[in-house]
């Protein structure tokens, strides 16, 4: 398997070439307990959470873009924002993509000038999916007490998703229905404590997106 097969199973490059960028999700869940949540999907409050989910996001699109010094530079632009924001694959075994993408911008133009990679302090974590229609994927992360917990979730293509996230206690922090565009969530946790991620896909189709955790 090629470099560029194996960056384009995880960037879900075979996707409708859609416009990344902020938008409102659907209104939260009336039955979920939201006092500590904001739906800030509209907003700059994601932060580098957000921007770890554009660039992302950005990356595919360029990935299956025509091979050539454009896509190239897109690929290398899009590296370089995931090195400076540290972003890091979530799951323990999961591709870290800077190097990846850095590599196949070369390939596509070997003329093309990188700065050599600097070392990275860790910083929000990205997660990439593929969910058939009705499935749901589950992750269990701690959030520190007194500490602005983020989420961001970037789905590709005509996805459309539901994100849910609980305490310990069963009690849900953020409840958002998503769909063709990147929104999240944050909230402050009172007591540092594992809670549950589960994002579920509600498509009549097979859906694929990024989840960026901060």
């Amino acid at each position: 398997m090629t470099q560029r097969q194996c960056l384009a199973i995880f960037l879900a490059a075979a996707i409708a070439a859609c416009t990344p960028g902020l938008a409102q999700g659907d209104a939260p869940d009336a039955t979920g307990d939201l006092a500590t949540a904001e739906d800030i999907g509209a907003s700059d409050e994601l932060g580098s959470t957000g921007l770890i989910a554009d660039a992302l996001h950005g990356a595919a699109i360029a990935l299956d873009a025509e091979p050539g010094p454009q896509s190239a530079l897109e690929l290398a632009g899009a590296a370089r924002k995931l090195e400076r924001l540290s972003a890091r694959p979530l799951d323990e075994d999961g591709q870290d993509l800077v190097a990846g993408l850095r590599n196949e911008a070369m390939t596509r133009d070997p003329a093309l000038k990188l700065a050599p990679l600097r070392g990275r302090a860790i910083g929000p974590g990205y997660r990439q999916t593929g969910l058939a229609a009705g499935d749901s994927d589950r992750l269990e992360q701690i959030f520190l007490a007194g500490e602005r917990a983020k989420l961001a979730l970037s789905p590709m293509g005509n996805a459309r998703l539901r994100l849910k996230v609980t305490d310990a206690d069963g009690k849900t922090v953020c409840r958002l229905t998503i769909s063709e565009k990147r929104a999240g969530c944050a909230w402050t946790p009172l007591f540092t404590t594992r809670h549950t991620i589960t994002v579920e896909n509600i498509s009549a189709n097979r859906a694929k997106f990024f989840l960026v955790v901060d």
